[in-house]
């Protein structure tokens, strides 16, 4: 085979021994042109090239230079496989001590209610008392029946604090009640202050009946 280039169009074609010196049309852009003679320097084909040696090619690999790239490549994604491990068990210990703390702090909470339940409910009962003296004494039109409400309000007030200073944090923030609780405080709430009413009411009776 022949191998020669269109002086036309630079494009490189090929033609059987047997078309030496004939004149043929470019495959390319169709004009005529003459195929070179059989002693016509031939243009090389890449298939006839010389083998080029790994070292001459830069970039080329080698069999040594292949293996020594895999066993890199290797170490980097076990590295990166124990970084994205020790991640994982990093995370999945915050999350446990998270859900041990909740879970401690969620039996604590219960133990501390349990535990403070009467004063809880005492310290809610004074609390609603206080206020019902107070209306009680800003609605009196006598000297007599707004200092007795005084000395009821001075006298609740007084077993609140006792109550308050076992518990510190109730002075700044109101202890909290389940619906069970909030419901005997009202109870307790107002049977005693119906007690206290009836007391006074009697006293009021016999401090007149000794007037007259």
């Amino acid at each position: 085979m022949i191998r020669f280039a269109c002086p036309h169009c630079d494009t490189v074609g090929q033609a059987p021994d047997q078309l030496a010196g004939a004149v043929v049309p470019c495959a390319a852009c169709g004009r005529q042109m003459q195929v070179p003679g059989a002693d016509t320097v031939k243009l090389p084909s890449p298939f006839e090239l010389p083998p080029a040696s790994p070292r001459a090619v830069p970039g080329s690999l080698t069999l040594e230079s292949g293996v020594a790239y895999v066993e890199e490549t290797a170490a980097q994604q076990r590295r990166r496989r124990r970084e994205h491990n020790r991640l994982l068990w990093g995370f999945a210990a915050i999350l446990g001590a998270v859900v041990v703390a909740c879970v401690v702090g969620y039996f604590a909470y219960r133990g501390w209610m349990r535990s403070t339940r009467e004063d809880r409910v005492e310290y809610h009962v004074l609390t609603r008392l206080a206020g019902q003296y107070e209306q009680l004494e800003a609605a009196a039109k006598a000297d007599s029946p707004r200092d007795h409400y005084r000395l009821r309000l001075d006298a609740v007030r007084r077993d609140r604090a006792e109550i308050a200073d076992r518990h510190p944090l109730w002075s700044v923030m109101s202890p909290p009640l389940s619906d069970e609780e909030y419901r005997q405080v009202e109870d307790v709430a107002k049977r005693r202050l119906s007690v206290h009413l009836l007391y006074d009411s009697l006293d009021g009776q016999k401090i007149k009946e000794a007037r007259d």
